[in-house]
């Protein structure tokens, strides 16, 4: 019956000429699979590695975007109220009690701070023995320290001094060593507390930090609470849009926004930039490992059109009478490309899944195979390389194979079909001939 008009022969056609030559479509499927399987590598270990930052970036210094240091009551209604606000969590420093009087050890002070309960899970303090604090007479205290589950401690909840006002707790120690100035310790009140578990500290507990932290939680209403007594909090915020809090950050601390007292407390607020540079494009965008990525694909890219299109090119070599007989029946140039175009997406219907999965899978081993050697540089149990597909890499992955198959089958398209039917079956009937560059690309 020949091609009809209306293009429904043409579907037809190219599905009988895939079958046709069954060698020829699998060699071109093996290609199209290992193409597709290889920008999936490439878009997944991105993913991978992306995924592993913003991972380690939350373990070593918890899951936030913003801290406004010793915030009073005033800053934490003002956040409450902001609607680019998502989370919110606190920390309220109690006092601290001098355990050593010659303040020359790195640790020379126990510091309590009670904390909002959803702390510790944004925070990313990890519990290393038995559990979290309910209330406010319970603490846990940091890994290694001699005291045991179940103890009862006492802690003077002082104040320290420098030239007659309070220090932060994570306030460099001023010993007369390295200033000319030397702190000293008020005595407070006394509180007394039942240690009911221990947490690994993240790297937000600065080494420089001259207290050992102890935890307990805020009871009650929670801003109301976190500024009881008259003390101040460190608020810590993520924000619905990430990049937002930079926004939120700058107007809460801009010097025209009279909240804060003095320098000191300016000095204690931050952005953390660790985590967010993975939410900011403009940072991201010049990551070696993105610039890499997109280099490895455009190679992957490029050589998968010569190879594909190299396979079509010499089917339609080899198919010049068929071709031939298509135009005399009355097929028109534009069905002989769709033609062509139609063998293609068959061939990627069956090959990119294979392939998406294929590179996935050597991905996920690759993986796999480096974590113990990752664990040995970092020394981090909490956070290794893992296995991590996104929807939009497999997105890139299918778009970038079909626009490659898409490309691959342009110049074959044009071959069979820009001469006339009288010519195409003349030069049929000769030897098949082959254009010298896929001469030579086929024997690469």
């Amino acid at each position: 019956e020949g091609v009809r008009r209306n293009g429904d022969g043409t579907a037809e056609t190219a599905r009988r000429q895939l079958s046709g030559n069954r060698t020829r479509t699998a060699v071109t499927v093996i290609g199209m699979i290992l193409s597709v399987a290889m920008i999936t590598a490439v878009t997944t270990l991105i993913t991978s590695l992306y995924d592993y930052g913003v991972r380690a970036a939350r373990d070593a210094r918890g899951n936030w975007y913003a801290k406004f240091g010793a915030s009073n009551s005033t800053v934490m209604e003002k956040i409450a109220s902001d609607e680019r606000v998502s989370e919110i969590f606190y920390m309220r420093y109690d006092g601290c009690e001098l355990i050593d009087p010659s303040m020359t050890s790195s640790k020379s002070y126990i510091a309590v701070s009670a904390v909002s309960s959803n702390f510790f899970e944004n925070m990313e303090l990890h519990l290393t023995a038995g559990r979290l604090p309910e209330n406010g007479s319970e603490m846990v205290v940091p890994t290694g320290n001699s005291l045991k589950i179940g103890t009862t401690v006492t802690v003077n909840l002082g104040e320290r001094m420098s030239n007659g006002c309070p220090l932060h707790r994570s306030s460099g120690i001023e010993n007369g060593t390295f200033s000319s100035v030397k702190e000293s310790w008020e005595p407070g009140n006394e509180r007394t507390y039942i240690i009911v578990g221990t947490y690994k500290p993240n790297r937000f507990e600065k080494t420089s930090n001259p207290c050992y932290n102890y935890l307990t939680v805020i009871e009650g209403d929670t801003i109301a609470e976190a500024n009881a007594g008259g003390r101040r909090a460190d608020i810590f915020i993520r924000t619905y849009k990430p990049m937002d809090s930079f926004a939120v950050y700058d107007e809460l601390t801009s010097r025209n926004f009279p909240l804060y007292a003095n320098d000191s407390i300016l000095a204690d607020s931050e952005t953390h930039s660790d985590l967010l540079r993975y939410y900011d494009i403009n940072r991201l965008a010049p990551n070696t490992f993105v610039i890499l990525g997109a280099l490895a694909l455009a190679v992957i890219t490029v050589g998968s059109v010569l190879m594909i299109s190299n396979a079509f090119m010499i089917s339609a070599s080899e198919r010049r009478r068929q071709f031939g007989l298509l135009s005399s029946v009355g097929a028109t140039a534009k069905q002989i490309r769709k033609c062509v175009f139609l063998e293609g997406m068959y061939l990627l219907a069956f090959s990119l899944p294979i392939g998406i999965l294929l590179g996935i899978g050597t991905v996920g081993i690759g993986l796999g195979a480096l974590r113990g050697l990752v664990l040995q540089v970092t020394g981090n149990k909490t956070v290794t390389f893992r296995l991590y597909v996104s929807a939009l890499s497999l997105a890139v992955s299918a778009l970038i194979g079909t626009v490659t198959v898409f490309i691959s089958a342009l110049r074959p398209a044009h071959f069979a079909a820009k001469s006339s039917a009288i010519d195409l079956v003349h030069r049929s009937t000769d030897d098949t001939r082959l254009p010298m560059r896929v001469v030579k690309v086929r024997s690469v």
